[in-house]
């Protein structure tokens, strides 16, 4: 059996929240507990200007982390 580490960067109040759903079901559905790299306040352009802001960010962060994910 082989050990692997799945890391999930750019996590942040502004982002693709149907990609995050769907990566979140599939680690859900595989009992996979990731490690998740947070970004607390994004200011990336590029980001800020495709993704609409997510006002239960934190909440779901405290959500992971009661699923047992590394934050």
């Amino acid at each position: 059996m082989s050990n692997y580490i799945i890391r999930l960067d750019d996590a942040c109040e502004i982002r693709d929240i149907l990609k995050w759903d769907r990566i979140e079901k599939l680690l859900d559905k595989y009992t996979v507990k990731p490690l998740v790299g947070v970004i607390p306040h994004c200011e990336d352009p590029c980001i800020v200007e495709s993704y609409e802001f997510d006002k239960e960010f934190w909440e779901r962060v405290h959500v992971w982390i009661k699923k047992g994910w590394i934050i």
